[in-house]
């Protein structure tokens, strides 16, 4: 991936503190430093961007319920 498009990817105006996440992550048993936490961050933010957009494109009978999570974060 070019650097230019990684750059497109950093989301500045992030809600969710760095060292927050990595204690999240810890207690779910993912060992991550800093620059890990904002790139799992990034991705995040990006997943989240890709289903609002898409959920505010569907017809609002069109969407069902998603399976139940097995695996619950704990926060």
């Amino acid at each position: 991936m070019c650097n230019s498009h990684i750059k497109k990817l950093i989301f500045s105006d992030r809600k969710v503190p760095t060292d927050q996440t990595i204690k999240v992550l810890r207690k779910n048993g993912i060992d991550a430093n800093e620059k890990q936490a904002k790139v799992i961050l990034d991705f995040l933010y990006f997943l989240a961007k890709m289903y609002r957009g898409r959920a505010s494109n569907a017809p609002s009978d069109s969407i069902t319920p998603g399976k139940e999570i097995e695996h619950k974060i704990v926060i």
